[in-house]
């Protein structure tokens, strides 16, 4: 399911199924496009009900398989992996594969929060950083947005109550929130050990007006300071950047991963005890080139050589 069909914490603009509508909806085997939005409510009512409901429906093949793919990308996300039929229909077995990035990501981001990531980074090329281009405004948010935003993330208490600084990201049509654990904002703590102090939230405003944290804020110590990767809901890199220690902190900067359609961004900030700002950024107005399909020159299948 497209990330702007999930309904999450916060909508305002058309308020959610009820649990118990949902699940009705989910058993009747009903319209394609009801069922989705059945399992984007369920997947944030997730308990163990919701989990047999949703493996039923993925394990069945029998039922729509785009309905399939969708619940086993709903229980990937929580940690399950499903075992369909040997040869599942195109749509379950991309869900199979993304399942398999998910379950990866979820466990890559769970040892940041431990502070023993498995493997060091894996940082790609970066796009230069623009020398002009469109300003990104900062902001602080309402007590009212910072609570919306709040709900959708998943920055762990560590046994006591979360205490969050968030600043509003703008660009445009684009709206995002950067959203850290202030106990995790520690200088000396990020330039000793691997960890997560932080997530990105994103504005989703086509179908439904909801915030969803799609990107995880990890960073581990490099050369003396410190590395920083913005990963997303599949563990690919999509920012990237340095942080250099000082006697006040650390002063970092991030830019973009040299993807195909991606904007490039400079983004310059510190991070301080306690607390983070953004002192400025810019956004590219062009994206990278997207990179054509080269032709196959070996010979189709069942033809001579």
């Amino acid at each position: 399911m497209s990330e702007p069909r999930r309904l999450a914490a916060g909508d305002i603009r058309n308020p959610p199924l009820s649990p118990a509508a949902a699940r009705e909806l989910l058993r009747a085997k009903g319209s394609r496009a009801s069922r989705l939005d059945a399992i984007a409510v369920l997947r944030l009512q997730y308990d163990a009900a919701v989990a047999t409901m949703l493996r039923n429906v993925a394990v069945d093949p029998k039922d729509d398989p785009v309905v399939r793919a969708c619940a086993i990308a709903a229980l990937a996300v929580r940690g399950e992996r499903v075992t369909t039929e040997p040869e599942p229909p195109p749509s379950v077995r991309a869900a199979q594969i993304k399942a398999g990035d998910i379950l990866r990501w979820r466990q890559m981001v769970a040892d940041f929060d431990h502070g023993t990531p498995a493997a060091p980074l894996r940082v790609p090329m970066l796009l230069p950083a623009p020398a002009t281009g469109s300003p990104v405004q900062t902001a602080q948010p309402s007590p009212q947005l910072q609570a919306r935003i709040a709900a959708a993330l998943s920055l762990p208490s560590h046994g006591g109550s979360l205490a969050l600084q968030v600043v509003m990201l703008r660009c445009g049509n684009i709206e995002l929130a950067a959203a850290a654990d202030t106990a995790r904002l520690n200088p000396a703590a990020l330039l000793r050990a691997p960890a997560r102090p932080a997530q990105l939230a994103v504005h989703h405003t086509q179908e439904s007006d909801y915030w969803a944290a799609s990107f995880d804020i990890v960073t581990e110590p490099a050369n003396g300071g410190m590395r920083i990767a913005v990963l997303d809901l599949r563990g690919r890199v999509r920012f990237a950047g340095t942080g250099t220690g000082d006697a006040h902190g650390i002063a970092f900067t991030l830019q973009a991963a040299d993807i195909a359609g991606t904007m490039p961004v400079v983004l310059r900030g510190r991070v301080v005890p306690g607390a983070f700002g953004i002192d400025s950024a810019i956004s590219g107005t062009r994206g990278t080139a997207r990179r054509a399909p080269q032709p196959f020159s070996g010979p189709a299948r069942g033809q001579p050589d």
